[in-house]
């Protein structure tokens, strides 16, 4: 994976999907509940080798008063995170970012970050451990399950990622990236269905991006096609 657009601390991340794509731009993810969040990890727990989250991960601290000074420092190194990934030094931001986690455990935009930066270096355990909090903490968002998504998608897990984007499709309908990763997931296992094609064609509706558009507009006569071969053999 390689980051497309760096920025602030709701940045995205890329990667190359496919000949006939143009590099996908996948944002940093919106959010909806924790237990459907758990209930994806879980479906994937044995393919990602059984083993509990890795140590890097960090623990959330016991419950503590909170003062100004903790805020401050979270903040503060939570820029330093966001310098150091911005140069590409995933591991430095990461260690940057759990020094936040550590002073003030509540950050939702600090979680995703380090979850994005521990996919840079392959902690592919710990990053989904680290986007799940994420979507715990920003429950409104729809980037948290689209980022959990491409994780999904990334290690080849396509049932998974299809259910993470299908999450954020329902907080906004209407997210683009989440519709660009549900509609090229959907074609790469071949998903056909209304509610498929509903995906689809509010994709063509949204699309900004000319190769993209082209991809959508064949994904959709692929899903026609099928639904009506199944309703002329009565399935």
């Amino acid at each position: 994976m390689r980051a497309l657009v760096p920025g602030s601390v709701f940045s995205g991340i890329g990667g190359a999907m496919s000949v006939w794509f143009v590099p996908y731009v996948w944002p940093m993810m919106r959010a909806v509940t924790r237990s459907n969040a758990l209930i994806l990890a879980a479906t994937t727990l044995l393919a990602f080798g059984g083993l509990p989250a890795c140590s890097s991960t960090p623990k959330t601290p016991p419950l503590k008063i909170e003062t100004r000074a903790d805020y401050e420092q979270a903040i503060a190194a939570a820029q330093k995170g966001d310098q150091l990934r911005q140069k590409g030094q995933w591991t430095a931001a990461a260690e940057a970012y759990k020094e936040s986690i550590a002073a003030k455990p509540d950050l939702g935009p600090v979680w995703m970050n380090l979850g994005y930066c521990l996919m840079q270096v392959g902690d592919y355990v710990p990053a989904r451990d680290a986007t799940i909090r994420a979507i715990d903490l920003l429950p409104s968002d729809p980037r948290p399950y689209e980022n959990l998504g491409f994780l999904y998608h990334s290690r080849g897990y396509d049932d998974e990622a299809m259910r993470a984007y299908v999450e954020s499709l329902k907080i906004d309908p209407n997210y683009l990236p989440s519709l660009r990763g549900a509609c090229l997931t959907g074609k790469f296992i071949k998903v056909v269905s209304y509610d498929a094609l509903d995906r689809v064609n509010r994709a063509v509706m949204s699309e900004t991006n000319p190769d993209y558009l082209k991809a959508w507009q064949f994904e959709k006569l692929r899903i026609e096609q099928a639904l009506k071969a199944r309703e002329r053999e009565g399935t």
